[in-house]
């Protein structure tokens, strides 16, 4: 337990640090006062108690303990260690987002990825409409549309993979099949849950 509390506290601090700081903003999520600090014990309390405030999503899954703790590494290893450069990583969480209609993940990784500024506005846009939107060079296209495949028929066609496999090692293609399973796995769990996104986020999905 105290490894994996070790392995989150080591997290970059784009996404660790209370969202507010580098947005500079307000807002923020489930303030650790509306947690009820006596459900928690060991390390997962002592985690909440050194944060400011607890992301929905984090202040949701603790409430399996269990789960939170191992869900923490998986979720590390996916966004923070993945040998994806960040701008193709963010292209294919917000696509999976977009389709399966996950406004929390939808909202984060829109106000991430302007932050990082990584995206305009227009290829925002061009996340949402598809692979066959207009302005996508065919890497870009190929890595949209691996997402739709994954969604659609949970198999990535052989020619989307052959053309992915012209950038992209063995490794990292293998990465894109858990990244959409990952964050599809988040939404339907979100959707369900009815975790709300916190208030300063409340501007992306249109």
């Amino acid at each position: 337990v105290l490894s994996v509390i070790r392995e989150l506290k080591g997290s970059p601090s784009f996404y660790m640090n209370p969202i507010s700081q580098y947005l500079k903003l307000g807002e923020k999520g489930l303030d650790i006062n509306s947690v009820n600090l006596e459900d928690f014990e060991g390390p997962i309390k002592d985690f909440i108690k050194e944060r400011e405030f607890i992301f929905n999503l984090r202040a949701t899954l603790m409430r399996h303990k269990d789960l939170f703790l191992r869900w923490g590494l998986f979720a590390n290893q996916v966004f923070v260690h993945s040998d994806i450069p960040r701008r193709e990583k963010e292209i294919i969480i917000l696509r999976i987002a977009w389709l399966s209609q996950s406004e929390y993940e939808w909202e984060h990784h829109v106000a991430g990825s302007k932050q990082a500024k990584l995206f305009s506005d227009d290829v925002i846009n061009r996340i949402k409409q598809g692979p066959d939107a207009e302005g996508w060079d065919s890497f870009d296209a190929s890595l949209v549309r691996a997402v739709d495949e994954l969604y659609a028929k949970n198999c990535m066609s052989d020619s989307t993979w052959k053309i992915l496999s012209g950038r992209f090692k063995t490794n990292q293609l293998i990465e894109i099949l858990f990244i959409v399973g990952y964050y599809n796995l988040l939404a339907l769990t979100m959707n369900s849950l009815g975790a709300q996104v916190e208030g300063m986020y409340k501007t992306n999905q249109k």
